[in-house]
């Protein structure tokens, strides 16, 4: 399977419509249902909709902000895992394929 940076580039210059910023949303969903069958197939037998879909999207964008930034102003409901954001970004970004420095002592 391909990296998910390689895919989404290979989207946006296959359909230059989904360049514009109001046709982000609209665009993942397609790229989701490339990388996931099982759920075209629920759109397919009418299970969930396309329109759904993309409000689902919207809704984890704005959800994702939120509890981010609810994080950031109250350290008190911050998980153990949250002091070793540095690393966990560190190895996303290394499997997404980006040139990753080494970490600092």
């Amino acid at each position: 399977m391909k990296l998910l940076t390689e895919e989404i580039k290979d989207y946006l210059e296959a359909e230059p419509l989904a360049r514009e910023r109001a046709n982000k949303d609209k665009a993942i969903v397609n790229v989701l249902l490339r990388r996931n069958p099982m759920l075209k197939k629920c759109i397919d037998m009418d299970l969930i909709s396309r329109n759904m879909l993309v409000s689902l999207v919207q809704d984890h964008n704005s959800m994702d902000r939120a509890w981010r930034k609810i994080l950031q102003d109250s350290p008190h409901l911050r998980g153990k895992d949250y002091e070793n954001k540095e690393e966990l970004e560190r190895d996303a970004q290394a499997q997404l394929g980006y040139n990753v420095p080494p970490s600092s002592p």
